[in-house]
């Protein structure tokens, strides 16, 4: 399992790592750029595309009666169409890599971010947010991309999911690392200053939890 991702990790064990290394954890902002931000800042479903199977009819996917099909098994280490459980090399699904060349930014591990969970400027409390997301905003932190136990449903790229920053049992969150830096302020940034390290085998403080 030595090129697997490291998952369970709280946020202040990633953040740890990520000094130890000489780099750091990305915003929320950057994430999503290093997903989709080479696409001619067109935002899409899935780091590959809008579309799970590509040119296949992914009905059966929605139906929950299709998911195993090699086109799933080829992109993306997700809940659906995969024939063992647990994680995965970080280097495989090359077909599932984004414009930009990032790899397994669906699936596989929950991802990190600096984020501080809150709504999004207009944001309307009603059904369901109002018991689900709202009693938690400003205590998580932002978690991005998916993990082998996630449905494509909730694996695709804009999907904000949420994590308490010392908990690491129930989900399985790992990283992923942009190199050395400040974090920016804005929301918005250029790729061009988004040089992001791939998913990594985890080798540094606290390695053996």
């Amino acid at each position: 399992l030595a090129d697997h991702p490291v998952a369970h990790l709280t946020y202040w064990e990633a953040e740890a790592y990520a000094a130890w290394a000489g780099h750091r954890l990305p915003t929320e902002a950057e994430w999503e750029a290093a997903c989709f931000g080479a696409s001619g800042g067109k935002t899409v479903r899935y780091p590959w595309g809008d579309r799970f199977f590509g040119a296949e009819d992914d009905s059966g996917l929605l139906e929950g009666t299709g998911g195993a099909t090699s086109m799933a098994r080829m992109r993306a280490k997700i809940g659906e169409g995969q024939a063992e459980l647990g994680t995965t090399s970080v280097t495989a699904f090359p077909e599932g890599d984004t414009a930009s060349g990032c790899r397994q930014m669906c699936g596989n591990v929950w991802e990190w971010t600096t984020t501080t969970f809150y709504p999004w400027p207009g944001y309307v409390l009603d059904w369901p947010y109002r018991e689900n997301a709202a009693p938690w905003f400003g205590f998580n932190k932002v978690v991005k991309g998916g993990s082998w136990t996630t449905s494509a449903l909730l694996a695709h790229s804009k999907h904000r999911n949420y994590y308490h920053p010392d908990q690491r049992r129930e989900v399985p969150v790992g990283l992923r690392l942009v190199r050395g830096g400040d974090a920016p302020d804005q929301l918005s940034v250029s790729l061009s200053a988004l040089p992001v390290v791939r998913t990594g085998a985890y080798d540094g403080p606290g390695s053996g939890h």
